[in-house]
């Protein structure tokens, strides 16, 4: 053999071993993609959900909400006729019993 010709060989030898090096770099960021893929559809199907759950609990809110509103209404209503004596005196302890109890409901919603 002649100098030359060794010098192809390594040549030769240093290409195939760059591309073997590539070729394994290659396949590790390809199973990187594949993991980093599978992570984000794990991801983006959590939000989905975390989504769906707030949605629900902002209507559960604007329900209570609006019960609350409706109950300080009454509640007012009754302080208001309180002077105009339209209840009786038990009337007047079943309503203020019915609301309390419907805000203790409502607070432990909360």
């Amino acid at each position: 053999m002649t100098e030359s010709d060794v010098t192809a060989v390594r040549g030769t030898n240093s290409v195939e071993e760059t591309l073997s090096l590539l070729w394994e770099k290659v396949h590790a960021a390809t199973e990187l993609i594949s993991q980093l893929r599978e992570t984000r559809r794990s991801l983006d199907g959590r939000v989905s959900k975390l989504e769906q759950e707030v949605t629900s609990l902002k209507l559960e809110l604007q329900t209570k909400e609006q019960e609350l509103k409706k109950l300080r209404t009454e509640y007012s209503s009754l302080l208001n006729s309180r002077d105009n004596n339209v209840f009786t005196q038990e009337e007047k302890e079943n309503l203020k019993n019915k609301i309390r109890e419907l805000i203790a409901k409502i607070n432990s919603h909360l």
